[in-house]
């Protein structure tokens, strides 16, 4: 394990250093949440460093492969990153890139001005519908977080790529299951957020998600719907040969093996002259590169990504049912954090993130999350939906979502792919629809294992 162990750096860093999870032969997690110099639980024991936080982390990364390897060990590796999230205690308060990309010239300098950028969702969440246009000042610092975002992630593009050298030099590249994805999405002015990651709307709650590995046609992609939940099976069928029914998501790869079905016809299609029906569902771009594919989720474009414009991608049609039907319904569930502020800082004491303005500060604060910015929602594609549907509720402890939300949304991403138009405050809201969507939300929540599967 490599980086950030979840978000509980105080459980195993100081007093608690000895205390490392069970299960790893080899645990190097990051103590603080600094980009330079951190120092690290390194198997118990913790170690001060000096460079940068992404570069350390690949090159032990790459070291413990090549003793595995060498060693003739299977291995699985969790390596997580802090890029490009902020850099919390260091001003502007915004992601630190290597210093040898912080003058980067990038194919843009402002994040995507996409339609719901600085635009009130005043039929939306209160918490939305209050947010105020964006100002000069914070649109020039949400402009800053992006470029800065953009270039940590440029050493994260380093370190994949000395992972994957090694591994080829190594001769294991193409035994090597790969998952590459993120923990969430982000905010960079769309509906009125200057940042922030709190929300159920599309740019928070899509995620990059790309898998390398044995019978995984290079370059395919597939429209079929899935979620982290998915990760863990995933790897267990990898590594075990067969998925834990105890686990509430399931395993991706029988998807993996209808695509190398479907890429073998598709060839074998193109040799005899034959045009492929684009509703196979397979599309093979001509290059696929990390910078592009993670503004890409499942086959869908993220709204202004690198390189892409700023309206939505078409949609793909989704792969027929092969060896495992595609997931259609996918569960988020969210729990209010508390009251979290976030702004633009006007100087290195003045820190919205505090949730003070200290005198002499000009405060740009904006309120991005209460406690009862509490959801459940399900995301729904087909065929013929294409839709999010919330439920909001009062309750962020323990919550078991037994009360009666208090606010809906629903959103239908075909005629909105913006989500700017709330559906479930309108008189002639599909009721049918969102009872359908009420009731396989509340059977997911109580399900576990096997049952959540189906």
């Amino acid at each position: 394990m490599f980086g950030k162990w979840l978000n509980t750096r105080g459980w195993f860093c100081g007093e608690h250093a000895k205390d490392v999870p069970p299960g790893w032969d080899h645990f190097q997690a990051v103590c603080t949440g600094d980009f330079f110099n951190q120092t690290y639980n390194i198997n118990g024991k913790e170690v001060p460093t000096v460079g940068y936080q992404t570069s350390i982390l690949g090159n032990a990364t790459v070291q413990f492969i090549k003793e595995a390897v060498q060693a003739n060990e299977r291995f699985f590796i969790y390596l997580a990153p802090h890029a490009p999230h902020i850099a919390d205690s260091v001003y502007p308060f915004i992601t630190q890139p290597a210093p040898w990309y912080d003058e980067t010239i990038l194919a843009r300098n402002t994040s995507p001005r996409v339609p719901n950028w600085n635009v009130s969702g005043s039929d939306h969440h209160w918490l939305i519908e209050q947010q105020p246009p964006l100002v000069p000042f914070e649109v020039d610092w949400s402009d800053s977080l992006f470029r800065a975002r953009w270039r940590s992630l440029l050493s994260v593009d380093d370190m994949v790529g000395a992972i994957q050298k090694e591994l080829e030099t190594l001769g294991v590249w193409e035994d090597t299951g790969f998952i590459y994805e993120a923990d969430h999405g982000y905010s960079l002015g769309s509906l009125r957020m200057v940042s922030g990651k709190w929300n159920v709307y599309e740019n928070d709650v899509r995620i990059p998600f790309l898998m390398h590995g044995p019978g995984i046609p290079s370059g395919a992609r597939t429209d079929a719907i899935a979620s982290n939940i998915d990760v863990v099976p995933t790897v267990i069928d990898w590594m075990a040969g067969a998925a834990n029914s105890s686990n509430d998501g399931r395993s991706l790869l029988p998807l993996t093996t209808d695509l190398a079905r479907r890429l073998e016809i598709r060839q074998s299609m193109e040799a005899q002259g034959i045009q492929m029906d684009p509703s196979s569902g397979l599309v093979l771009p001509p290059a696929l590169d990390f910078a592009r594919s993670a503004s890409k989720v499942l086959a869908r474009d993220a709204p202004g990504g690198p390189g892409l414009s700023d309206s939505p991608g078409a949609s793909l049609p989704l792969l027929p049912a092969g060896p495992m039907a595609p997931h259609e319904t996918f569960l988020v569930e969210y729990w209010g954090l508390g009251t979290v502020l976030r702004g633009a800082p006007t100087s290195p004491t003045c820190n919205p993130r505090n949730g003070v303005c200290e005198p002499g500060c000009n405060c740009y604060f904006r309120l991005e999350d209460t406690p009862n910015n509490t959801y459940i929602a399900a995301r729904r594609v087909n065929s013929t939906t294409n839709v999010m549907y919330v439920e909001f509720y009062e309750n962020n402890q323990q919550n078991t979502f037994t009360e009666k939300p208090y606010f809906y949304e629903l959103y239908d991403l075909d005629t909105d792919p913006w989500q700017m138009t709330n559906l479930a405050v309108k008189p002639d809201a599909p009721k049918e629809l969102m009872g359908e969507l009420h009731d396989w939300i509340h059977q997911q929540i109580k399900c576990a294992g096997a049952s959540c599967q189906s």
